[in-house]
């Protein structure tokens, strides 16, 4: 499947986070793709809505864009590492749902992104290159040199 389309975004320096709107039959949500610097060049990527004026990771507008945001998400990625060619982006998910959804997505839109990004797996603390046919605990990504 392709990850053609994707929302534009904004980015901040300051916060070090790429901002967008989710548009769907639930109305126009805030989001943000934030990298928090973890320091040695390790980045925890956290997507965050905007919700009660405030920001939180916990939540689901339930908006039918998923595979927008998550392209988005990828797009947003790509051009972080490519900017940023040492990094390693951490991916954790905050509950099992998540995690369930984290491990189909890059599973599914793998072939999307694999010419560009070295994605590794971790499962039970042991890291390795991603194998399509596992689950894991979360994931690490770099750009390939």
């Amino acid at each position: 499947m392709s990850l053609k389309k994707t929302y534009e975004t904004k980015y901040y320096e300051a916060y070090n986070a790429f901002l967008f709107k989710s548009k769907g039959p639930n109305g126009t949500f805030e989001k943000g793709i934030i990298f928090q610097d973890e320091g040695n060049n390790v980045f925890n990527l956290t997507l965050i809505e905007k919700r009660n004026g405030e920001l939180r990771d916990d939540v689901t507008s339930n908006n039918q864009d998923f595979v927008k945001i998550f392209s988005t998400v990828v797009k947003v990625i790509l051009i972080f590492t490519e900017q940023n060619k040492d990094a390693a982006i951490e991916i954790r998910a905050t509950d099992a749902k998540r995690l369930r959804v984290y491990n189909a997505l890059i599973q599914r839109y793998y072939d999307n992104f694999q010419n560009k990004l070295t994605i590794l797996g971790i499962k039970n603390e042991k890291e390795e290159p991603l194998q399509l046919d596992k689950s894991y605990d979360w994931f690490v990504i770099k750009w390939k040199n």
